[in-house]
């Protein structure tokens, strides 16, 4: 009798170590990626490392982290039978692919911030100089007319006695001036806005050639009250 529980003991005692053993780590992403395999290294509120079945190591922060669970690769492969190993590997593909785009995508701010400063320099942080070349010329144009045409110097003789005259000079700021100045100061705001927007046409063009997909579409939906137009945005 004692001989029979010691055996189903032993039983159950091995069946709960092979179950632990077989739990593997199931990370659910925000994006609705889904990976598994073994966690390796976690930072609370920073990130977490990741090893998946095939030997590829994959860095998660936090914030784009829904929940952490522990299954077993039998549920998960009753749960999706043929297509799990082909689930978790376009889903690795693809967050592969978005960490190599939030890592290599340009800033707006930046962009904007450069324009500010040195004109031209946020189109070539957008990767388009020769676009900046035609604001830099506009605010080069304002300038000139502000200091050619917007200040005048005006010269006065007048005779003293004696065979002498004294010379002065006047300086008169004309409306041009005021015409340069501003024209200078809308190219500069018009160059930064534009910045900005060449900078969103990069990312897009970038996440396009690497995700195979726009990430903004736009639609003309056919509906009973007439044409509509549909803006979507693909994950």
């Amino acid at each position: 009798m004692y001989k029979l529980r010691f055996v189903c003991f032993c039983f159950i005692f091995f069946q709960a170590i092979v179950l632990c053993q077989t739990r593997i780590d199931v990370i659910y992403l925000k994006n609705g990626d889904i990976l598994k395999g073994e966690i390796i290294e976690n930072v609370p509120n920073d990130y977490v490392k990741i090893e998946l079945p095939g030997g590829s190591f994959f860095t998660v922060k936090y914030s784009d982290v829904l929940k952490f669970t522990k299954e077993t690769p039998t549920n998960s492969l009753q749960a999706q039978p043929q297509n799990r190993q082909r689930t978790e590997a376009s889903g690795s593909e693809n967050l592969e692919k978005m960490m190599y785009y939030e890592r290599d995508k340009k800033n707006s701010g930046t962009a904007v911030l450069l324009s500010l400063v040195i004109t031209s320099a946020g189109h070539a942080y957008a990767g388009n100089w020769g676009r900046g070349l035609s604001f830099t010329a506009g605010r080069i144009a304002g300038a000139v007319l502000a200091i050619t045409a917007g200040i005048q110097t005006n010269t006065q003789s007048t005779y003293v006695g004696s065979g002498r005259y004294y010379t002065s000079e006047t300086v008169e700021i004309t409306s041009w001036y005021y015409i340069g100045i501003a024209s200078t100061l809308v190219f500069s705001i018009w160059e930064a806005i534009d910045a900005s927007a060449e900078v969103d046409r990069y990312n897009a063009s970038m996440y396009n050639r690497i995700m195979g997909k726009k990430p903004f579409s736009l639609n003309v939906v056919p509906t009973k009250n007439g044409p509509q137009v549909q803006l979507s945005y693909c994950f």
